[in-house]
């Protein structure tokens, strides 16, 4: 029996793309010396949009930063740790949510589903994120891996949210979009894994597939009525 829905936030409960495509303008009017004079701040938008979606998954912002220089986005005397900083603070500043999330928050409440989340990232920045999408308040347990010391796929920050909602994982399914740190995290810990599919693909062939997929968490309610009847 499934009693709790444990989420991943990053690209699981809002928009990545368009918050991308927001923190563009705060990136190229902070640090305009980091970018050719010809990037303008859409074309820019539209430059992070295709790096992170091609190379986010596989390297995270250091490997985004490559990218860009070598498609000369991005000047190469830019350190790369500086601008995935920079990148990570103008995208909690905008972000832009999606239309159904509380909704569901709300319906799998109603329903009896208890409610977690497992990130990965700083206290600070990704609580920044949860308040500035009304979400601080929406889960029985936040796990931030800067927090607890372990980040996703390691087990350690999943047996740390069994032992938070004192359930074990065989009753909780994790609802993620990255393959990786999110579906693959999910099996090291015992959870059901659902992968929220992006256009990315899966992309990772030695990972076992999760075995149920949506395409947005509109989906989840639907697809748990299924799991559980």
């Amino acid at each position: 029996m499934i009693r709790a829905v444990i989420f991943d936030l990053d690209g699981t409960l809002y928009d990545r793309y368009s918050s991308l495509r927001a923190a563009a303008y705060q990136l190229h009017s902070e640090h305009r010396n980091w970018f050719p004079e010809s990037m303008i701040a859409k074309e820019l938008g539209r430059q992070l949009v295709k790096f992170d979606h091609r190379y986010n998954y596989f390297g995270g912002w250091p490997s985004v930063a490559e990218k860009l220089k070598t498609a000369n986005v991005l000047l190469p005397e830019v350190d790369d740790r500086e601008f995935g900083e920079a990148a990570i603070s103008a995208m909690a500043e905008s972000l832009v949510p999606y239309p159904f999330t509380l909704k569901m928050l709300a319906d799998l409440r109603r329903k009896g589903y208890r409610l977690g989340m497992i990130t990965n990232g700083t206290p600070e920045v990704q609580w920044r994120k949860l308040r500035k999408l009304g979400l601080e308040n929406q889960f029985e347990t936040v796990l931030v891996s800067g927090a607890v010391g372990a980040e996703k796929p390691d087990p350690a920050i999943f047996q740390a949210c069994e032992k938070a909602m004192d359930l074990p994982g065989r009753e909780m399914v994790y609802v993620g979009d990255n393959p990786e740190l999110d579906i693959l995290g999910a099996y090291n810990g015992g959870f059901t894994p659902i992968w929220v599919k992006t256009s990315v693909g899966w992309g990772f062939p030695d990972i076992r597939r999760a075995p149920y997929e949506i395409n947005d968490v509109s989906e989840l309610d639907d697809l748990l009525d299924r799991i559980s009847g």
